[in-house]
C-alpha cells in the first residue's frame, strides 16, 4: 500500500496464473468517514489485502463508505461488517 496523495492510498493487486489485469484498490481516509473504491475480485487473497489496508489505516469498517465497481465482493463485505453492528457482537 502506498499513499499516492494526501489521505489517498492505493494497493494494486496482481493476479498470477490468471488471465486478468491487475486491479486497483483505493482508500480515501477522512476524519469522520472514509471511502473505499474497490475494483478487486472476490478471492481470499483480495479480501486479505483489503482487510489489511483497513486495519493498517486504523479504519472502522462501520465508518467506511464503499464504491464497488464489481458486484462479486458486495455480499462478503456486507456479512463481515454486519457482524460488527451493535447487537451482533
Amino acid at each position: 500500500m502506498r499513499e499516492i496523495k494526501k489521505h489517498i492510498f492505493l494497493e494494486t493487486i496482481s493476479y498470477e496464473n490468471r488471465h486478468m489485469s491487475p486491479r486497483n484498490l483505493y482508500i480515501i481516509r477522512g476524519e469522520e468517514r472514509s471511502l473505499m473504491v474497490d475494483t478487486s475480485n472476490n478471492t481470499e487473497r483480495d479480501w486479505t489485502i483489503l482487510k489489511g489496508m483497513i486495519d493498517a489505516l486504523g479504519i472502522d469498517c462501520r465508518k467506511l463508505d464503499i464504491f464497488i465497481t464489481s458486484i462479486r465482493i458486495i455480499q462478503a463485505w456486507y456479512r463481515s461488517c454486519r457482524s460488527l453492528e451493535p447487537g451482533h457482537l
